[in-house]
């Protein structure tokens, strides 16, 4: 392939464009011609895209891009590999090339699980049953599906057929990683706080009901009656931050004194490198980029039960693995494991398996296998 077409929804800091933008900056890197066709460019991921990739932008909507999008397509050659990197916009894609004979390779990335519809009553039931229909028509015109965790892949089983089913592989996400994880914590500026060794405990996601920091928010009530210098920091932004405000002040915790709700930030770089422990506590992941992410900083990561690519990622290894929702027991593992940090050079190796050059890689080498 000498041409590598990436779409996107826009340039946001979601997962799949976050995915988006590294693998057009490592393609670009190679020496190819790269693209990145969208529906709409805003977003602050914008600013991360190398200036050797081009981007197109339909400066639509997904509903009304499917024409748009075909005239597109079919402009490709069979020198291009168009990469389209999340469930609806797979789906777009093959309406667009109905009753056509695109030349250029295709791969759909399968972001997310499944099986959390099921948990969400008719309505999610519903909605499982739908894209059943849907991907097992929509995902024949694929080469390749990339799922980007084994659990998946799992439910890519549960719901498509065994021919589908065998255009599936796992690769993890591609991620950028620049730090220097061997820099010590205690050299830097203390994060809002004039005590270097005060522990931080550090969160990264939009505040939505998927990522449940308000379960974040109980554990850490209960290790600071423990360890009461600890200070929590959250980073992300969304519709749930006065209602996690709210129940911070209702479990007795101050902010802007033990717990800091900052916001989106450019580069967190900022916050990796002041803080001892990455948290997680979401329902379900796809992948799980910004684990790889702490981890490239030498961040030891505690992960709740979360359905998805936490578990791949850092295994028995690299982390801590909770497979459990209890407050009491997740307090307790936060409290080991900032006794017990994983070295910042081991959790650096792992984060490298997924470096975005690397992953890029493996893209290419599941077409043309």
């Amino acid at each position: 392939m000498k041409k590598v077409v990436i779409f996107i929804g826009n340039f946001s800091f979601g997962g799949a464009e976050v995915v988006g933008v590294n693998l057009a900056n490592s393609y670009a890197d190679m020496g190819m011609e790269v693209t990145v066709f969208c529906l709409k460019e805003h977003g602050g991921m914008r600013q991360r895209l190398s200036p050797k990739v081009y981007v197109e932008s339909l400066n639509t909507r997904l509903a009304f891009c499917i024409l748009g999008l075909r005239r597109f397509i079919l402009s490709l050659d069979e020198n291009t590999l168009f990469v389209s990197t999340i469930r609806n916009l797979n789906i777009a894609v093959s309406l667009a090339t109905i009753r056509s004979l695109p030349l250029c390779v295709f791969i759909y990335r399968e972001a997310n699980t499944y099986r959390n519809f099921l948990k969400k009553g008719l309505k999610g039931v519903v909605t499982w049953l739908l894209y059943c229909l849907m991907i097992n028509w929509a995902y024949r015109r694929a080469k390749v599906v990339i799922a980007n965790s084994n659990d998946t892949r799992t439910d890519l089983k549960n719901l498509c057929t065994p021919a589908l089913v065998k255009k599936a592989i796992v690769i993890g996400n591609p991620i950028s990683i620049k730090s220097n994880p061997l820099a010590d914590r205690n050299s830097k500026t203390p994060l809002f706080t004039n005590n270097p060794s005060c522990p931080v405990i550090l969160s990264v996601g939009r505040l939505h009901a998927q990522k449940d920091y308000f379960l974040g928010l109980r554990v850490f009530r209960m290790l600071i009656e423990k360890l009461p210098d600890v200070i929590y920091v959250i980073l992300g932004e969304g519709a749930l931050l006065q209602d996690l405000k709210d129940f911070a002040v209702s479990l007795g915790l101050t902010e802007g004194v033990n717990v800091f709700f900052v916001g989106t930030v450019p580069n967190p770089e900022y916050y990796y490198v002041r803080s001892d422990l990455f948290f997680m506590t979401s329902l379900w992941e796809g992948f799980g980029n910004v684990i790889v992410e702490a981890m490239g900083y030498g961040l030891t990561p505690v992960v709740c039960e979360c359905p998805g690519g936490p578990r791949d990622i850092i295994g028995s290894e690299y982390g801590y693995y909770i497979g459990s929702r209890n407050a009491g027991t997740i307090a307790l593992s936060l409290e080991t494991a900032l006794k017990r940090k994983i070295s910042k050079a081991r959790l650096a190796k792992r984060a490298s398996h997924f470096a975005s050059d690397y992953i890029a890689e493996k893209y290419l080498a599941a077409v043309s296998r």
